[in-house]
């Protein structure tokens, strides 16, 4: 669907700005990991549901442990 296109994307950027070290791009791919968990689950695909709900609590450690973090250079 181009909903899933749309959310590919946004993964792609939330993940591309963890690698640059920007706080915000954990808050992105945390919503994306949510969408494909619950995406997974209804299509009954248990091992990616498993992996993006691991994805989406890597997430929240991530937002934790750079919570006073500065932006890298």
């Amino acid at each position: 669907s181009d909903m899933d296109y749309i959310i590919t994307a946004f993964t792609l950027i939330g993940t591309f700005a963890n690698a640059l070290g920007y706080r915000w791009g954990f808050k992105v791919w945390l919503v994306t990991n949510i969408y494909w968990m619950l995406h997974n689950a209804i299509a009954e695909d248990i091992p990616q549901m498993i992996i993006f709900a691991v994805n989406a609590v890597i997430c929240v450690i991530g937002l934790k442990n750079w919570k006073h973090k500065e932006v890298s250079q």
